[in-house]
């Protein structure tokens, strides 16, 4: 997925939990410098993995559309974004 600045893409897998839960984790960077500005991740439990990948990249893309909007375009920015389900790892 990419905006005028910027590139989001999934990691390449999923993280399974004995609880029958999963992760979905993925990044955005910088597209002029390359640098990754920040992760994000969604624990999902009652989806199947296909319904979830979908979600993650509809909200992965809304995201990317907010920093946009508010030139979150390096870490530091991000830091300091505040947006639902933000990853703090």
């Amino acid at each position: 997925m990419k905006t005028k600045n910027l590139e989001a893409y999934l990691s390449g897998g999923v993280e399974k939990h004995l609880n029958g839960t999963f992760t979905i984790y993925g990044y955005i960077d910088n597209r002029k410098n390359g640098e990754e500005i920040g992760r994000h991740k969604c624990t999902y439990g009652e989806y199947t993995i296909k319904d979830a990948r979908r979600m993650f990249k509809i909200e992965l893309a809304d995201i990317m559309d907010l920093c946009e909007e508010y030139k979150i375009f390096n870490n530091d920015d991000w830091v300091e974004f505040d947006y639902p389900h933000k990853a703090t790892f």
